[in-house]
Protein backbone atom coordinates (compact mmCIF):
# COMPACT_ATOMS: atom_id res chain seq x y z
CA UNK A 1 0.00 0.00 0.00
CA UNK A 2 1.59 3.36 -0.64
CA UNK A 3 2.17 5.30 1.95
CA UNK A 4 0.51 9.16 1.87
CA UNK A 5 3.34 12.05 1.37
CA UNK A 6 4.44 14.22 4.30
CA UNK A 7 2.27 17.72 4.37
CA UNK A 8 5.06 19.71 3.78
CA UNK A 9 5.98 18.09 0.49
CA UNK A 10 5.78 20.43 -1.89
CA UNK A 11 3.21 20.46 -4.80
CA UNK A 12 4.06 20.95 -8.39
CA UNK A 13 1.82 22.12 -11.21
CA UNK A 14 -0.09 19.77 -13.56
CA UNK A 15 2.72 19.03 -16.09
CA UNK A 16 6.21 20.04 -14.81
CA UNK A 17 8.15 17.69 -12.83
CA UNK A 18 9.51 17.65 -9.90
CA UNK A 19 13.82 18.24 -9.07
CA UNK A 20 15.78 15.07 -10.58
CA UNK A 21 13.17 13.21 -13.19
CA UNK A 22 14.16 13.56 -16.46
CA UNK A 23 10.60 14.31 -18.43
CA UNK A 24 10.95 11.62 -21.30
CA UNK A 25 11.03 8.76 -17.86
CA UNK A 26 9.55 10.71 -15.00
CA UNK A 27 9.88 7.66 -13.14
CA UNK A 28 13.21 7.35 -13.06
CA UNK A 29 14.27 9.99 -10.79
CA UNK A 30 17.51 10.82 -9.62
CA UNK A 31 18.49 9.13 -5.75
CA UNK A 32 21.64 9.93 -4.06
CA UNK A 33 23.56 6.97 -3.06
CA UNK A 34 23.45 5.65 0.49
CA UNK A 35 26.52 5.58 2.04
CA UNK A 36 28.45 2.06 2.40
CA UNK A 37 27.65 0.48 5.52
CA UNK A 38 30.05 1.18 8.63
CA UNK A 39 32.43 -1.78 8.84
CA UNK A 40 31.39 -4.37 12.02
CA UNK A 41 33.72 -6.30 14.51
CA UNK A 42 33.80 -10.36 14.06
CA UNK A 43 31.17 -12.13 14.83
CA UNK A 44 31.07 -13.96 18.19
CA UNK A 45 30.36 -17.52 18.78
CA UNK A 46 26.36 -18.32 18.12
CA UNK A 47 26.03 -21.40 19.98
CA UNK A 48 26.03 -22.57 23.50
CA UNK A 49 28.78 -25.27 22.66
CA UNK A 50 30.75 -22.16 20.72
CA UNK A 51 30.68 -20.57 23.83
CA UNK A 52 32.42 -22.59 25.80
CA UNK A 53 34.74 -23.75 23.81
CA UNK A 54 35.84 -20.22 24.00
CA UNK A 55 35.25 -19.64 27.27
CA UNK A 56 37.73 -22.72 27.89
CA UNK A 57 39.98 -21.43 25.44
CA UNK A 58 40.46 -18.26 27.25
CA UNK A 59 41.36 -19.75 30.46
CA UNK A 60 44.06 -22.31 29.54
CA UNK A 61 45.55 -18.97 28.31
CA UNK A 62 44.99 -16.80 30.87
CA UNK A 63 46.72 -19.76 33.05
CA UNK A 64 49.79 -19.88 30.77
CA UNK A 65 49.93 -15.84 30.69
CA UNK A 66 49.76 -15.75 34.70
CA UNK A 67 52.13 -18.86 34.87
CA UNK A 68 54.87 -17.18 32.59
CA UNK A 69 55.23 -14.27 34.54
CA UNK A 70 55.01 -15.92 37.96
CA UNK A 71 57.89 -18.29 36.55
CA UNK A 72 59.70 -15.33 35.47
CA UNK A 73 59.92 -13.74 38.80
CA UNK A 74 59.94 -17.15 40.52
CA UNK A 75 60.09 -18.02 44.33
CA UNK A 76 62.57 -15.74 45.17
CA UNK A 77 60.57 -12.63 45.05
CA UNK A 78 61.06 -10.34 48.35
CA UNK A 79 56.75 -10.11 48.65
CA UNK A 80 54.54 -7.05 49.02
CA UNK A 81 56.09 -4.09 50.00
CA UNK A 82 55.26 -0.15 50.54
CA UNK A 83 56.52 0.47 46.49
CA UNK A 84 53.30 2.26 44.75
CA UNK A 85 53.72 3.45 41.45
CA UNK A 86 51.16 5.81 38.78
CA UNK A 87 48.00 3.67 37.78
CA UNK A 88 47.44 3.69 34.21
CA UNK A 89 44.54 2.61 31.98
CA UNK A 90 45.16 -0.29 29.59
CA UNK A 91 45.13 2.43 26.60
CA UNK A 92 47.78 4.47 28.12
CA UNK A 93 50.11 1.58 28.92
CA UNK A 94 49.81 0.06 25.57
CA UNK A 95 51.08 2.80 23.32
CA UNK A 96 54.20 2.57 25.66
CA UNK A 97 54.72 -1.06 25.30
CA UNK A 98 54.31 -0.95 21.69
CA UNK A 99 56.82 1.90 21.47
CA UNK A 100 59.05 -1.21 24.08
CA UNK A 101 58.65 -3.56 21.74
CA UNK A 102 59.63 -1.46 18.67
CA UNK A 103 63.11 -1.14 20.14
CA UNK A 104 63.65 -4.44 21.91
CA UNK A 105 66.15 -6.72 19.73
CA UNK A 106 65.05 -9.78 17.96
CA UNK A 107 61.77 -8.50 16.45
CA UNK A 108 59.97 -7.67 14.81
CA UNK A 109 57.05 -8.10 17.71
CA UNK A 110 53.82 -8.51 17.70
CA UNK A 111 51.80 -7.42 21.10
CA UNK A 112 49.18 -10.03 20.96
CA UNK A 113 48.35 -10.36 25.24
CA UNK A 114 48.62 -7.16 28.06
CA UNK A 115 48.24 -8.50 31.57
CA UNK A 116 47.62 -5.74 34.24
CA UNK A 117 48.33 -6.05 37.52
CA UNK A 118 46.74 -4.70 40.53
CA UNK A 119 49.11 -5.12 43.71
CA UNK A 120 48.41 -4.55 47.35
CA UNK A 121 52.37 -3.65 47.33
CA UNK A 122 55.27 -3.66 45.15
CA UNK A 123 57.04 -6.61 44.43
CA UNK A 124 60.99 -7.62 43.44
CA UNK A 125 62.83 -10.22 42.28
CA UNK A 126 65.95 -11.22 40.71
CA UNK A 127 65.08 -11.47 37.16
CA UNK A 128 65.00 -15.46 35.77
CA UNK A 129 64.72 -17.04 38.89
CA UNK A 130 63.08 -19.98 37.69
CA UNK A 131 65.30 -20.90 34.47
CA UNK A 132 63.77 -23.62 32.44
CA UNK A 133 61.41 -24.77 34.12
CA UNK A 134 57.96 -25.63 33.05
CA UNK A 135 59.37 -26.03 29.64
CA UNK A 136 59.84 -22.60 29.57
CA UNK A 137 63.60 -21.14 29.05
CA UNK A 138 64.13 -17.68 29.37
CA UNK A 139 66.90 -15.18 28.18
CA UNK A 140 67.45 -11.89 29.55
CA UNK A 141 66.74 -8.76 26.84
CA UNK A 142 69.78 -6.87 26.11
CA UNK A 143 70.53 -4.51 29.02
CA UNK A 144 66.77 -5.78 31.11
CA UNK A 145 67.91 -5.25 35.22
CA UNK A 146 69.12 -8.20 36.98
CA UNK A 147 66.12 -7.37 39.67
CA UNK A 148 63.02 -6.69 38.47
CA UNK A 149 60.27 -4.15 40.73
CA UNK A 150 56.53 -4.05 39.73
CA UNK A 151 54.88 -1.40 41.33
CA UNK A 152 51.89 -1.77 43.70
CA UNK A 153 48.81 0.36 42.94
CA UNK A 154 47.34 2.79 45.15
CA UNK A 155 43.83 1.37 46.94
CA UNK A 156 42.25 5.11 45.54
CA UNK A 157 43.19 4.10 42.47
CA UNK A 158 40.18 4.55 39.32
CA UNK A 159 38.91 0.96 38.97
CA UNK A 160 40.84 -0.24 35.85
CA UNK A 161 43.83 2.14 36.45
CA UNK A 162 46.35 -0.09 37.48
CA UNK A 163 50.09 0.46 37.72
CA UNK A 164 52.12 -2.79 36.33
CA UNK A 165 51.45 -4.00 32.95
CA UNK A 166 52.82 -6.49 31.22
CA UNK A 167 52.98 -7.35 27.41
CA UNK A 168 53.54 -10.49 25.96
CA UNK A 169 55.02 -9.54 21.99
CA UNK A 170 55.67 -12.60 19.48
CA UNK A 171 58.49 -12.58 16.91
CA UNK A 172 57.38 -12.77 13.03
CA UNK A 173 58.32 -16.65 13.07
CA UNK A 174 56.35 -17.49 16.35
CA UNK A 175 58.68 -18.87 17.69
CA UNK A 176 59.61 -16.80 20.58
CA UNK A 177 57.57 -14.72 23.17
CA UNK A 178 59.13 -11.47 24.87
CA UNK A 179 58.06 -10.12 28.02
CA UNK A 180 57.87 -6.54 28.25
CA UNK A 181 57.19 -4.45 31.97
CA UNK A 182 55.24 -1.20 31.72
CA UNK A 183 55.20 1.09 34.70
CA UNK A 184 55.26 4.71 35.74
CA UNK A 185 55.50 5.82 32.43
CA UNK A 186 58.33 3.79 30.89
CA UNK A 187 59.08 0.23 29.08
CA UNK A 188 61.23 -2.04 30.04
CA UNK A 189 61.92 -5.59 28.28
CA UNK A 190 62.61 -8.14 30.63
CA UNK A 191 63.13 -11.47 28.95
CA UNK A 192 62.32 -13.46 25.99
CA UNK A 193 60.53 -16.80 26.73
CA UNK A 194 61.21 -19.84 24.74
CA UNK A 195 59.78 -23.55 24.50
CA UNK A 196 56.77 -24.93 23.13
CA UNK A 197 54.78 -25.19 26.53
CA UNK A 198 54.70 -21.52 26.78
CA UNK A 199 55.13 -20.34 22.46
CA UNK A 200 52.20 -22.81 21.51
CA UNK A 201 49.88 -20.82 23.63
CA UNK A 202 50.17 -17.55 22.01
CA UNK A 203 50.94 -18.71 18.38
CA UNK A 204 47.00 -18.34 17.02
CA UNK A 205 46.57 -14.99 18.70
CA UNK A 206 45.84 -11.91 17.08
CA UNK A 207 47.25 -8.63 17.41
CA UNK A 208 46.11 -5.99 20.44
CA UNK A 209 46.83 -2.59 20.03
CA UNK A 210 45.15 0.70 21.38
CA UNK A 211 41.76 1.31 19.71
CA UNK A 212 39.50 -1.31 18.92
CA UNK A 213 38.78 -2.87 22.61
CA UNK A 214 36.72 -1.55 25.49
CA UNK A 215 39.27 0.17 28.01
CA UNK A 216 40.44 -1.67 31.20
CA UNK A 217 38.28 1.34 33.16
CA UNK A 218 35.06 0.17 31.18
CA UNK A 219 35.40 -3.34 30.97
CA UNK A 220 36.25 -3.19 34.93
CA UNK A 221 32.85 -1.66 35.40
CA UNK A 222 31.07 -4.13 34.13
CA UNK A 223 32.57 -6.34 36.64
CA UNK A 224 32.18 -4.06 39.39
CA UNK A 225 28.05 -3.97 38.68
CA UNK A 226 28.36 -7.69 38.46
CA UNK A 227 29.43 -7.91 42.06
CA UNK A 228 33.10 -6.89 41.76
CA UNK A 229 32.54 -3.73 43.43
CA UNK A 230 31.58 -5.56 46.78
CA UNK A 231 34.07 -8.43 46.62
CA UNK A 232 36.87 -5.45 46.39
CA UNK A 233 34.75 -3.52 49.61
CA UNK A 234 35.03 -6.45 52.09
CA UNK A 235 38.30 -8.29 50.81
CA UNK A 236 40.54 -4.68 50.97
CA UNK A 237 43.73 -5.49 49.35
CA UNK A 238 42.93 -7.77 46.81
CA UNK A 239 45.02 -8.67 43.80
CA UNK A 240 43.30 -7.19 40.54
CA UNK A 241 44.39 -9.08 37.52
CA UNK A 242 43.38 -7.76 34.33
CA UNK A 243 44.54 -9.88 30.93
CA UNK A 244 43.80 -9.12 27.68
CA UNK A 245 43.98 -11.79 24.41
CA UNK A 246 43.97 -11.34 20.74
CA UNK A 247 41.40 -12.99 18.59
CA UNK A 248 42.06 -16.56 17.79
CA UNK A 249 39.78 -19.04 16.11
CA UNK A 250 38.42 -20.25 19.27
CA UNK A 251 36.62 -16.66 19.79
CA UNK A 252 36.36 -16.43 16.15
CA UNK A 253 38.87 -13.78 16.03
CA UNK A 254 37.44 -11.22 18.38
CA UNK A 255 39.68 -10.38 21.55
CA UNK A 256 38.60 -10.79 24.77
CA UNK A 257 39.32 -9.57 28.25
CA UNK A 258 39.49 -11.62 31.88
CA UNK A 259 38.72 -10.08 34.88
CA UNK A 260 39.82 -11.87 38.14
CA UNK A 261 39.89 -10.09 41.53
CA UNK A 262 41.45 -12.59 44.60
CA UNK A 263 42.15 -12.14 48.10
CA UNK A 264 45.12 -14.92 47.28
CA UNK A 265 48.71 -12.64 47.20
CA UNK A 266 49.88 -12.91 43.60
CA UNK A 267 52.59 -14.90 44.16
CA UNK A 268 51.65 -16.67 46.73
CA UNK A 269 52.36 -20.97 46.14
CA UNK A 270 49.57 -22.22 49.48
CA UNK A 271 46.90 -21.77 51.57
CA UNK A 272 43.15 -20.62 49.89
CA UNK A 273 41.32 -17.73 49.17
CA UNK A 274 38.04 -16.38 47.39
CA UNK A 275 38.05 -14.85 43.70
CA UNK A 276 35.32 -13.66 41.50
CA UNK A 277 36.38 -13.77 38.00
CA UNK A 278 34.17 -13.18 34.41
CA UNK A 279 35.12 -13.03 30.72
CA UNK A 280 33.72 -10.45 28.23
CA UNK A 281 34.04 -9.90 24.73
CA UNK A 282 36.45 -7.13 24.42
CA UNK A 283 34.93 -5.08 21.45
CA UNK A 284 31.21 -5.06 22.77
CA UNK A 285 32.00 -5.60 26.37
CA UNK A 286 29.34 -8.33 26.17
CA UNK A 287 29.55 -11.10 28.97
CA UNK A 288 31.06 -14.77 27.81
CA UNK A 289 31.43 -16.01 31.53
CA UNK A 290 30.14 -15.16 35.16
CA UNK A 291 31.03 -13.17 37.10
CA UNK A 292 31.44 -15.73 39.26
CA UNK A 293 32.36 -16.22 42.96
CA UNK A 294 34.39 -18.83 44.38
CA UNK A 295 36.91 -20.47 46.69
CA UNK A 296 40.62 -20.38 44.70
CA UNK A 297 43.17 -22.33 45.82
CA UNK A 298 46.27 -19.65 46.22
Amino acid sequence: MALAPPNDEPIYEYGTNPPGVNPATPEAATIPSAPPPAPTAPSPPKSRRNVWIAVAAIAVVAVVVIAIFVLMIGSNSGGSNPNFGTPAPYSQAIVTGTSGALSASGGPWTIVAAEGLGLSGGITSPNLDSIGQSGCDYTPSPGAPTTVSFPGTPSNASAGELSTWIFFAKNTAASAILLIEVSDGSATPLVTATGASCITTFTSLGAINATGVLDSPAIASELNQGGGATFLQNHTGATEVFILLGGDSATSGNPTWTLLYSTCAFTATSGSGTEITANYYAVTGTGLSGPTTQAQSC
